[in-house]
């Protein structure tokens, strides 16, 4: 850090005019905040790298299944052989280290986002949503210039600080950091989960626990945290955003993360969520806590520009980026509203959508192939090809169950040298509803649309 601070008023618009929204999005701020995110952003990646060498996941996800279960239309993609996904996950956190320091900052950040991006792509049913929160901060990372302040980049390129760090950038991670907050609270707000579903059934295996143990299969208690959890997700950004509710919001909210971190096992997502909401608070905080605790010197110097009479027109087309990023953030998370029933049975629209612990979803069942040519069929135990994971995951997500019925007819259809067919027997419960089937088992799945922009109507609906 800097010998010196900048003694600067701790609102976030320090010294900005009362101008326009628009104005004021291109003032230049003090970015110390911004640059704080930085650097613990990543080292947070670094320690995800480490925790992949540490539990084994780089072989047991990518190098010792038979096949991964990839995007559309990233199928190309595959993961490096021998121990090349070990190698690649050492320069992750090489790349890492230089984000968090600012070293060549501009194509750290491009190779990060390329190169988490190439790991979140390979695998679906290692997809969770904190791995696509991180596939999209670092993707803004990008166009944030968070190397003008406290980086190596600095002292290599000096006359990177004499360029501003401007208000858009705040707010714009703001924005990112206020999306799962906002549509997980949405999300939310459904039957099962408003009626204490699947809470009831975590919190069962809870009720041993000390002092709260004896509470938890309460049915006011289950309620209470289902409501809470809702009314948090929802109003914590506009709490966060008020001077005076900031600090008690920032308490509740990172209680709230360290108490998940705790029940469940969801990996770094919590301490990237308390260190990404830090960037609510004033832009100057870091800086300003350092000159509180003796840290820091108060040097007096001449207030930031304020925000322009007139924005360029370059500064209109980003503002026209900012406005399409602002939309499709924003209706991306509710497509599953164009289809029909329960979004968390037919899993379309489910994914980018922030739907985070809202089921507890279980299947079983098998394929059956039947050859066209001699009409033979036989049995399928998907659990002879995937890893228990793999398994585990397909088999109660339609358009997984679709993916593999495509991969396992190409395997016989090689070995056979024939023409087969694949039915799925496969039933699932949702938050403790009775098993059903899921999948028509009368329709040949290799010979049907892969599940993407349309309703599938070989998915089953929920029947209760």
């Amino acid at each position: 850090m800097a010998q010196h601070a900048e003694q600067q008023p701790v609102t976030e618009l320090s010294g900005l005019r009362k101008n326009s929204w628009r104005n004021n999005l291109f003032a230049e701020i003090n970015g110390s905040s911004l640059v704080f995110f930085r650097m613990l952003f990543g080292l947070i990646m670094l320690i995800e790298v480490y925790r992949y060498y540490n539990h084994g996941w780089i072989s047991s996800y990518w190098i010792e299944p038979e096949f991964n279960f990839t995007y559309f239309p990233f199928d190309w993609l595959h993961p490096f052989t021998g121990n090349g996904m070990y190698y690649f996950f050492a320069f992750m956190g090489v790349v890492s280290i230089c984000v968090a320091i600012g070293a060549f900052y501009r194509i750290a950040s491009v190779l990060f986002f390329l190169g988490f991006g190439y790991i979140f792509l390979l695998e679906q049913t290692t997809y969770l949503n904190h791995f696509y929160l991180i596939v999209l901060m670092a993707f803004i990372l990008i166009f944030l210039p968070l190397n003008r302040r406290n980086s190596i980049d600095v002292i290599l390129f000096p006359k990177l600080k004499d360029k501003p760090i401007l208000n858009y950038h705040l707010w714009l991670l703001r924005f990112m950091v206020a999306i799962p907050y906002f549509f997980g609270g949405v999300a939310k707000i459904n039957l099962d989960w408003m009626s204490g579903h699947p809470l009831d059934a975590w919190l069962a295996d809870d009720t041993s626990l000390p002092l709260i143990g004896q509470f938890l299969d309460e049915r006011w208690t289950i309620l209470f945290i289902s409501y809470s959890g809702v009314l948090l997700d929802i109003l914590i950004v506009p709490f966060l955003l008020i001077r005076k509710m900031r600090l008690p919001a920032f308490l509740l909210i990172t209680i709230f993360h360290i108490s998940n971190s705790i029940w469940f096992s969801i990996g770094v997502f919590p301490w990237l969520m308390i260190v990404a909401t830090l960037i609510f608070f004033p832009p100057t905080w870091p800086k300003d806590a350092m000159v509180k605790l003796g840290m820091m010197r108060v040097n007096l110097k001449p207030r930031p520009p304020e925000s322009p009479e007139n924005i360029s027109s370059k500064q209109h087309r980003t503002l026209g980026v900012l406005i399409a990023w602002f939309l499709l953030m924003s209706l991306l998370p509710m497509r599953h509203l164009l289809y029909p029933g329960n979004v968390s049975w037919t899993e379309e629209g489910h994914r980018f959508a922030w739907h985070m612990k809202l089921r507890s979803k279980r299947g079983k069942g098998h394929f059956v192939l039947r050859d066209k040519n001699t009409g033979i069929q036989f049995k399928v135990n998907s659990a002879n090809y995937l890893t228990s994971r793999q398994q585990r995951k397909m088999i109660t997500k339609p358009y997984l169950i679709w993916q593999f019925a495509q991969k396992i007819k190409a395997k016989f259809d090689a070995e056979k040298e024939s023409d087969f067919e694949v039915f799925a027997f496969i039933q699932a419960r949702l938050n403790g509803r009775d098993f059903q089937p899921i999948i028509d088992p009368n329709v040949d799945l290799a010979s049907v649309e892969r599940p993407v922009f349309k309703h599938s109507n070989w998915i089953l609906p929920l029947e209760n």
